[in-house]
């Protein structure tokens, strides 16, 4: 809208607008509609005013001075490509510094190009961190840690993700998704939330990082694994901080058979593993040896991957709030077993396991 109400403002005023100069206005406006949340910049924010009354107004001097052509003009700032207008401040810097530092201590290589993204990803988040909550990590080195580092440590459990399918569950601020797709550009990515507010943040994220290939979905998992998403992605990862047989039951289902869900969680993930053995096994899937590992900063973590070996039974996951108040147990493994040793075949079992899920889901 604002684009059509600046050129027909401009046509007005026999001002001829090239794609590159549109392009600039329109992101000036979004620059000031964005910042005026947090400043006091302009009372004037609707499209047609804002193009009439800010950008035609001010490009009215031109009738008194028809060609500023070599002036040493504030418009020249203003209006000069995004990444030669960005002042590299102490923060920028120290982040950009910290990010190689902890990457080259995980025996990683970022390029340039992917050092410029990772740092306008850090200043995005900090921006919108002022308005919605999006982490409570905001120093340069902890940012560079335990956010960027941490995300891609899931390459230590699958070093190549060129070309797959995969989605962050609950992504929050986009981690680990957004890491991941800047460091493996072919990834075809969905980010999945259920906050309408981080929803939007990313969808800027994306735009400002020039992302490709990228999907954002507002629901609950538990919805959406029963939805077009299910058994769709090679590869589910999430850094979610509930337990892992509740965390299991969100995200496995969105996994194709033959695909794998990766958790990164903290350190004595043993009793966790050990917890989950009920949800992995229902729900279709094998756990492999947990990952254990070292940030930069000396934190432990450990990633587990689980590989799924047959579809998820249709009612799982339950409907919203029950995997949280009634975790899949290792009680109820003990009662499909003996369900097992009494079938006659695979179909006939699942058909009573959908009989045991379904007391499940109507308590």
């Amino acid at each position: 809208m604002f684009l059509d109400e600046l050129n027909a403002a401009a046509r007005a005023f026999n001002i001829t607008l090239d794609a590159r100069q549109s392009e600039q206005f329109e992101r000036f406006y979004r620059l000031v509609l964005e910042w005026n949340e947090k400043i006091n910049l302009t009372s004037i924010t609707a499209p047609k005013d804002f193009a009439i009354k800010h950008v035609v107004d001010s490009l009215s001097i031109l009738r008194a001075e028809p060609t500023l052509d070599g002036f040493a003009s504030t418009e020249a700032f203003f209006f000069a490509p995004e990444r030669d207008i960005i002042v590299e401040n102490g923060d920028d810097k120290m982040f950009l510094d910290e990010l190689n530092a902890a990457a080259r201590a995980f025996n990683i290589t970022l390029d340039a190009r992917q050092s410029e993204q990772f740092e306008r990803f850090y200043r995005l988040v900090l921006e919108w961190n002022e308005k919605i909550n999006l982490t409570s990590i905001t120093a340069p080195k902890d940012f560079a840690i335990k956010h960027i580092v941490d995300s891609l440590s899931i390459l230590r459990a699958e070093p190549s993700l060129d070309g797959r399918r995969v989605i962050d569950v609950g992504t929050g601020a986009g981690l680990p998704g957004i890491p991941l797709k800047i460091f493996c550009p072919s990834i075809r990515l969905t980010l999945l939330d259920s906050l309408n507010k981080r929803i939007n943040f990313l969808s800027t994220a994306i735009e400002a990082l020039e992302l490709d290939g990228v999907k954002c979905v507002h629901s609950r998992a538990e919805d959406a694994a029963h939805s077009e998403l299910r058994e769709k992605f090679d590869v589910v990862v999430a850094r979610a901080v509930a337990r892992l047989n509740v965390l299991t039951e969100y995200c496995l289902p969105f996994a194709t058979v033959g695909g794998k869900f990766i958790a990164l969680k903290g350190s004595n993930i043993a009793d966790e593993l050990d917890e989950a053995r009920a949800a992995i096994k229902i729900l279709g899937g094998k756990a492999l040896p947990p990952i254990e590992m070292t940030l930069p900063n000396g934190d432990p973590r450990s990633i587990v991957v689980i590989e799924k070996k047959s579809p998820t039974p249709i009612h799982f996951p339950r409907r919203a709030g029950i995997p949280d108040k009634k975790p899949l147990s290792n009680s109820l493994l003990t009662g499909v077993r003996r369900l097992n040793q009494r079938t006659i075949d695979k179909a006939e079992f699942f058909m009573e396991v959908a009989d045991i899920v379904k007391d499940i889901a109507s308590d």
